[in-house]
């Protein structure tokens, strides 16, 4: 999967979740921080060392 689509994917699924305010602030953090790591595990996975 491209890491664009993992990306679109997480936003639209962090907007939906506040505009129907289904997501407390803690889940918020939480989320954030999942996704955070969601787009760096990639990077790290990927990207050989040289």
């Amino acid at each position: 999967m491209a890491l664009h689509n993992v990306v679109n994917a997480w936003l639209t699924l962090l907007v939906i979740a506040v505009l129907t305010n289904l997501i407390s602030f803690e889940g918020l953090v939480i989320f954030a921080l999942g996704g955070y790591l969601m787009i760096q595990t990639p990077f790290k996975a990927f990207n050989p060392p040289y």
